[in-house]
């Protein structure tokens, strides 16, 4: 009986931990709020032989979480990245240009507010 009820606490607690960190998941998801995908500039670009650069910047009034790629005519190269930038804060991003022949685009796709 007395490890019956030592599991029982342990499944207690566990379903207690649960619930709040579903709880903590919840309310970090309503905070962060969609911000236009244009509040994050792209300018500056540069082309060498082998590489492409442009500089992406927050234009947003807040700290922002721009979710950016690389195309090649249209097409997607890499898996969507994650870029945090501060108010007013610039990044460099480059693409090297060894997928074959067309044109790239570096994309701020969508934008969120920092948590």
């Amino acid at each position: 009986i007395k490890t019956l009820v030592t599991s029982e606490v342990y499944m207690n607690y566990f379903k207690m931990l649960f619930a709040t960190l579903t709880l903590a998941t919840s309310i970090s998801t309503a905070i962060s709020k969609d911000l236009p995908a244009s509040c994050m500039t792209i300018s500056d670009q540069t082309n060498t032989p082998g590489e492409m650069g442009v500089t992406i910047t927050n234009n947003c009034g807040e700290c922002a979480i721009g979710r950016v790629n690389t195309f090649l005519n249209g097409n997607v190269l890499n898996f969507d990245g994650n870029l945090t930038l501060q108010p007013n804060q610039s990044s460099r991003q480059t693409v090297q240009l060894n997928k074959g022949f067309g044109t790239y685009q570096i994309k701020v796709l969508d934008v969120k507010s920092c948590n």
